[in-house]
């Protein structure tokens, strides 16, 4: 798929866990860490969605063959899956500032599985226009 963005297909930074071989040190699993990574991802998604310049340093965070099933509600049919590329490419939208708020986060350490609900703040740059909507974010599972 091409999107029009170059990426390349380097996992140097992705979710900051390495495994044993590589040499380098695994994070720890535990709940404040897993907070504390969700909180950083948020937080870079506020600072560089939107500029086609800026949302490839979201890159790290998304490995390059992911795949994303989004579901927006219970009653709501999953879309296709995603790739990283088009993923990346969804955040890009000049003149509108979204900033995902998280609310609350529901952490199964035993299963590897993160669940957040959150909120959407939209400023419309050009209008001055301000929104907001809520959401239940998909199920993330750890590597």
């Amino acid at each position: 798929m091409t999107t029009g963005l170059q990426f390349d297909q380097s996992l140097t930074e992705n979710i900051n866990i390495r495994t044993e071989t590589s040499g380098e040190i695994a994070m720890e699993l535990t709940y404040e860490n897993i907070l504390n990574w969700f909180d950083r991802y948020f937080e870079d998604v506020r600072k560089n969605q939107g500029d086609l310049n800026t949302v490839p340093e979201l890159k790290k965070y998304f490995a390059p063959d992911l795949e994303l099933m989004m579901y927006t509600s219970p009653s709501a049919p999953p879309v296709k899956p995603m790739s990283r590329d088009a993923l990346l490419l969804s955040f890009v939208h000049p003149g509108l500032q979204e900033d995902i708020v998280p609310k609350c986060y529901a952490v199964d350490l035993k299963q590897l599985i993160v669940a957040v609900r959150f909120e959407i703040h939209f400023y419309d740059k050009p209008s001055g226009r301000i929104g907001r909507r809520f959401r239940q974010a998909p199920t993330t599972t750890w590597p």
